[in-house]
């Protein structure tokens, strides 16, 4: 195993981590972290270059998430790669992200 987080916090917020891989500094985005615009900085401010977030997203709809994810990627300078599952909502698409969102 290379990695492993909980799908939600149970306790209070855990020390927010990233791991160091060959390619990048990554993380995992879990649960509704896409809706805590604090969760994306800390990150970034601990110097990831990805975000992952592999979910089926819960929300007003695929847009505005979608406009969620672009913002992070703007607002913290890193790469999001977000995917969905095939069942998920018609306006929830999987996206690659750059940095300019």
């Amino acid at each position: 195993m290379v990695f492993e987080e909980p799908i939600y916090w149970t306790k209070g917020f855990p020390e927010i981590k990233v791991l160091d891989t060959d390619f990048a500094r990554i993380r995992v985005q879990t649960g509704g972290d896409l809706h805590i615009g604090e969760v994306a900085r800390t990150l970034a401010i601990k110097g990831a270059e990805i975000l992952f977030d592999p979910s089926q997203m819960w929300g007003a709809d695929g847009h505005n998430n979608e406009l969620l994810l672009r913002a992070r990627a703007v607002d913290n300078g890193f790469w999001v790669a977000c995917a969905h599952w095939n069942s998920s909502a018609l306006g929830l698409r999987s996206v690659i992200l750059d940095p300019y969102g």
